[in-house]
C-alpha cells in the first residue's frame, strides 16, 4: 500500500507482470526517466523487450548512499530499477533450464518476466510472449516456470504443458511427457 501511495502522489502508477508492458509504455510517453519499483527484474526484462538497452538502466540500492550509484549514472539512465525482487521468481535458474534441456532435447522454455536476466536469456521466451508461443505450436512440449506466493508452480495451460514448481532441483519430468 505504501508503494502505491508513493507513486500515486508523484503522478505514477502501479503494475503487475500482466500489464507491465502497457504501463511502461504509458510511463515512457510521459517522461524520459522512469523509476521502476519494487521488482528490478520485471522492470529490466520488460524495458529491454520494449527496446530500452541495458546500458540505459541502473539498479538503485535503497540501502546505499545515493542508491550506490554515481550521480552521473543516475543522470544518464533512462530506467532506474529499484533493487527489489520476488523471492519466488528468483528461485528459477539458468542451470535448471540447462538441466531440463539435456533431459528433454527440443523442449521450449517459457519463464515469468520477474525472473532474473540470465534466466530470461536461457529460456526461449518469457510470459509476455506466452500467448504467441501457445498458439500455432500444437504437439510440442513446453516447460513453464512460474510461481505463487507459497512457492508452488501455478501454470496450467493445456495438455502440451509441463508445470514446474519453484524449487532448487528440477523434478523428473519424464513421466509427464
Amino acid at each position: 500500500a505504501s508503494i502505491k501511495a508513493f507513486v500515486g502522489e508523484r503522478g505514477g502508477t502501479g503494475c503487475a507482470a500482466s500489464n507491465a508492458a502497457a504501463t511502461l509504455k504509458w510511463a515512457v510517453e510521459r517522461g524520459d526517466k522512469i523509476l521502476f519499483l519494487p521488482d528490478q527484474h520485471l522492470g529490466r526484462n520488460t524495458a529491454y523487450a520494449m527496446g530500452i538497452p541495458l546500458d540505459q538502466m541502473v539498479v538503485w540500492d535503497p540501502n546505499e548512499i545515493f542508491g550506490g550509484l554515481d550521480p552521473d549514472e543516475v543522470k544518464t539512465a533512462r530506467m532506474i530499477l529499484w533493487k527489489g525482487h520476488c523471492s519466488v521468481h528468483t528461485r528459477f535458474s539458468a542451470r535448471q533450464i540447462e538441466a531440463v534441456r539435456k533431459q528433454h532435447p527440443g523442449i521450449r522454455v517459457i519463464v515469468h518476466p520477474e525472473v532474473p536476466w540470465d534466466v530470461v536469456q536461457a529460456a526461449d521466451t518469457d510470459a509476455v510472449r506466452l500467448q504467441y508461443l501457445l498458439s500455432g505450436m500444437p504437439g510440442t512440449h513446453r516447460l513453464v516456470g512460474a510461481g505463487s506466493a507459497d512457492g508452488v508452480g501455478s501454470v496450467t495451460t493445456g495438455p502440451d504443458m509441463i508445470e514446474m514448481a519453484a524449487q532448487d532441483q528440477l523434478p523428473d519430468l519424464a513421466p509427464t511427457l
